[in-house]
């Protein structure tokens, strides 16, 4: 089936699946996307749920679709991005003049799109740390706090199981190698890909994370146990690999 083209009048990025107001990025300068451009809304709902289709909508449509044109660039003025919108409470929302229609309906906005925008994980081959962004990406552009990852492979790198290995603070986690291929051993995993996000925004690594990626790769070497295409998620549908 082809793609479908979005309605005459609307903006967007192209080719990857994104939230929380960016599209996903490789490269050495994590960038970032705008919040609210100058897009006009469908003109019909039928319209807009066709665009919603194609997944290559910038956020003033999104917003203006579900909220009016109005509202979303009421809340451009108060908020940076999708993120802070969906964090935001119910008196800072209404503080913006929006209704308490107009917020339950941004709350299940965000419900919803989540698990649109998620690809399913179970039984998916991973070919490359493109793909590692774009399933998590939309799954920690709402977390507060870091969180280290795990994705169990078998042989063909098809993926058996998605682990929480541990959850920290907003400025870091804790990991340790031996806790972590324990249960990557109970799993019997032929190969493992790691996920790191930070609720900063920013998805550069730090040198502790780069020094804990060699380490787990070492341990992955001595098990038998590759460690695949590490990524490491910011916010806005940024990420960035650690290269071999």
């Amino acid at each position: 089936m082809g793609r479908r083209t979005p309605p005459a009048g609307l903006k967007g990025t192209r080719g990857n699946a994104r939230f929380d107001g960016g599209s996903l990025t490789q490269s050495a300068t994590p960038t970032s996307v705008g919040f609210l451009g100058q897009a006009a809304p469908p003109s019909d709902a039928a319209s807009f749920a066709a665009a919603l289709d194609c997944r290559s909508l910038d956020d003033s449509t999104v917003l203006a679709g579900v909220l009016g044109r109005r509202a979303a660039r009421r809340l451009a003025r108060g908020f940076d991005g999708i993120r802070a919108l969906a964090l935001a409470g119910d008196p800072q929302l209404k503080a913006t003049g929006l209704t308490v229609r107009q917020i339950a309906a941004l709350r299940a906005s965000v419900e919803l799109g989540i698990p649109a925008t998620s690809a399913p994980l179970i039984g998916r081959r991973i070919s490359g740390p493109q793909e590692v962004a774009a399933l998590f990406c939309p799954r920690l552009a709402l977390e507060l706090v870091e969180e280290f990852r795990a994705l169990v492979l078998d042989c063909r790198h098809r993926v058996t199981r998605a682990l929480l290995i541990a959850r920290g603070s907003l400025t870091g986690v804790e990991v340790h190698p031996r806790d972590v291929f324990r249960e990557l051993i109970r799993a019997g995993a032929a190969a493992v890909i790691f996920a790191h996000n930070h609720p900063s925004g920013d998805p550069t690594p730090s040198a502790q994370d780069i020094a804990l990626t060699a380490r787990l790769r070492a341990v992955g070497a001595l098990v038998a146990i590759p460690v695949l295409y590490p990524v490491f998620v910011g916010t806005g549908g940024r990420w960035m690999p650690v290269a071999p």
